[in-house]
């Protein structure tokens, strides 16, 4: 079997066997605390939604069947439970999802032309054209995009129809290329600008 390695940690984890369950957990937990921070928009909530996939990703490997790898079936249970968990977030009138893009930064030692410096500018201004999206479009475009999943795969995770998909898709595209054009006009006036 392609997985087969695969399959027998998950069957392994879901038997009880602790260094397995140690082993998975240590294996997925970046790619879930990733995961969960681009579907929550750096929120500082994003940890608990992560850990609340872990949790389930645990109670749910006994279902792995080696279809695709175990990241991408973990990531499947990831993106359903965080955006369960933000959901219920945003239906908290106390609780209000906020983007903090230094949690994405990290302190940059190298200097101003160093590739990791370049990748944390380019995450910053990613974070900022999501923040000006509602939860659910940009959702799907971190499902679409930064995961590569399916239309019909994302409409699986996020237990609506295909079509809502599609139009919160198109309408976060056209989000996005609004606010990327009212930045260029603002760039073009700050240079217009006498000095």
């Amino acid at each position: 079997a392609r997985y087969a390695v695969d399959i027998e940690l998950a069957h392994q984890a879901g038997a009880g066997d602790r260094r397995a369950q140690t082993e998975l957990a240590r294996r997925m937990a970046p790619r879930t605390l990733r995961l969960a921070r681009a579907l929550m928009r750096g929120s500082f909530e994003a940890e608990d939604g992560a850990q609340l996939a872990m949790i389930e990703i645990l109670k749910s490997v006994h279902g792995y069947r080696g279809d695709s790898s175990l990241e991408r079936w973990c990531d499947r249970i990831c993106a359903r439970t965080v955006i369960r968990h933000a959901r219920r977030l945003r239906s908290q009138k106390d609780k209000v999802v906020e983007l903090h893009p230094e949690i994405h930064a990290r302190p940059v030692s190298h200097g101003a032309s160093s590739p990791e410096h370049a990748r944390t500018m380019a995450s910053r201004e990613v974070a900022d054209l999501f923040s000006g999206l509602s939860p659910e479009r940009a959702e799907v475009m971190v499902l679409k995009h930064g995961l590569g999943y399916s239309v019909r795969e994302i409409a699986q995770i996020m237990v609506c129809p295909e079509g809502t998909v599609k139009d919160r898709l198109v309408r976060a595209r056209k989000d996005i290329r609004k606010r990327l054009e009212e930045q260029d006009k603002a760039e073009l006036v700050r240079i217009g600008a006498p000095r």
